[in-house]
């Protein structure tokens, strides 16, 4: 959708001309025409790929701060939280590898071979600061992972981080004691 054609449906929506959304020179700072930025701020970002400091043009607004307090502005009016403005684009993806698993079974590997980094690194065919990065916990490329991962032997399901739905499925088990099965622990 063009510029354009948003500022016109906001007009529509708002009864108003789509010549008074954007500030000019300081007029249109009415409480209606700001309230109508706000939601064409809200609409181009989410309606579009334009940056802020883009829609901060087209409105005749200061900065890409202002674009964003617009935002925000005009989620909190139609009851959407929102904590930060690039939550509204594209959902942010969960980490997939638990990386504290990942340099925990590194490490282990690394110790009952009697390997430092430079070993460890020559045997993967990486780099020492790829090894380095395992073991602190930062992320590292999808080559080097599988690397990593097909000579040290460890499974990509043991290092697998659970979803969010994975994670707030609670079992409904009654808790088993240790020597009994779970039938055994049902009435």
């Amino acid at each position: 959708m063009s510029v354009h054609s948003i500022l016109h449906r906001i007009a529509l929506e708002r009864d108003m001309a789509a010549r008074d959304i954007p500030a000019q020179d300081g007029a249109n700072r009415g409480a209606r025409a700001v309230a109508a930025r706000h939601h064409a701020a809200f609409a181009l970002f989410t309606e579009t790929d334009l940056p802020l400091a883009t829609i901060a043009a087209e409105l005749g607004l200061s900065d890409h701060a202002a674009v964003a307090h617009g935002i925000k502005a005009h989620a909190a009016r139609v009851g959407v939280h929102v904590e930060r403005v690039s939550d509204l684009r594209a959902p942010r993806r969960e980490p997939v590898i638990d990386r504290a698993a990942f340099a925990y079974r590194l490490a282990g590997w690394m110790k009952t071979r009697g390997l430092s980094r430079a070993d460890a690194a020559k045997a993967c065919g990486v780099s020492v600061s790829t090894i380095r990065k395992i073991l602190t916990g930062q992320t590292i490329d999808d080559q080097s992972l599988v690397a990593v991962l097909s000579v040290t032997g460890v499974l990509l399901a043991s290092i697998r981080m659970p979803s969010f739905q994975e994670r707030m499925d609670v079992s409904h088990e009654p808790h088993v004691k240790r020597g009994e099965t779970s039938a055994e622990a049902r009435p």
